[in-house]
């Protein structure tokens, strides 16, 4: 420790390969599933940033299965489009299953990683041949309880984040009055 405080540029090495080796372990898809799946498993973040996540997926297979592209591709194209490691790896299994003959909606629920309201919309839209507009309606929805959701949170945290500035103004008025008011009773004596 002596010898960083001495040598600054030892100092701004050991920083910059500190930050190296994080930057190079979040490149690295096995560090970010595993950051990606305490993500998601956060009690109150985490299922905001599930569903906004699926909400996405639905309106991109949505999109393409309306457009005509196959349901493999659209499944290709939108796991490379998730931006979630976990819900990425979900969706390689997933069209796995397509390949081997599972529905979608069997092979979403095998995977774990989906809510059950999801699969069970995406099951009726397979069975009356309106897959588009059942994605699209499930988008809708976790559009809308995602929204509903981080309104609902900042709610929340008003209150949390008023008391903190309170704390800290307070912190800062004491810590510039206490030296005054110390100077004014050295003063007096």
């Amino acid at each position: 420790m002596e010898a960083l405080n001495k040598n600054p540029s030892l100092l701004v090495l050991v920083i910059l390969a500190v930050a190296g080796f994080f930057y190079r372990g979040l490149r690295s898809s096995k560090t970010r599933y595993h950051i990606h799946k305490k993500v998601i498993t956060l009690p109150v973040f985490g299922w905001i940033i599930l569903i906004v996540a699926v909400s996405r997926f639905c309106k991109i297979m949505g999109a393409l299965v309306k457009s005509g592209v196959s349901l493999l591709d659209a499944l290709v194209v939108s796991e490379g489009l998730l931006g979630n490691q976990v819900l990425m790896n979900s969706i390689s299994h997933v069209r796995q299953a397509v390949v081997g003959g599972m529905s979608l909606a069997e092979s979403l629920k095998v995977s774990g990683a989906f809510p059950d309201m999801m699969v069970q919309m995406i099951a009726v839209g397979e069975s009356t041949g309106k897959l588009d507009e059942m994605l699209f309606q499930v988008s809708d929805f976790y559009d809308k309880e995602s929204t509903l959701a981080i309104r609902t949170m900042s709610t929340l945290i008003e209150p949390v984040l008023l008391l903190v500035m309170g704390v800290i103004t307070g912190f800062i008025a004491l810590s510039v009055l206490l030296p005054i008011f110390n100077l004014v009773k050295v003063l007096k004596h």
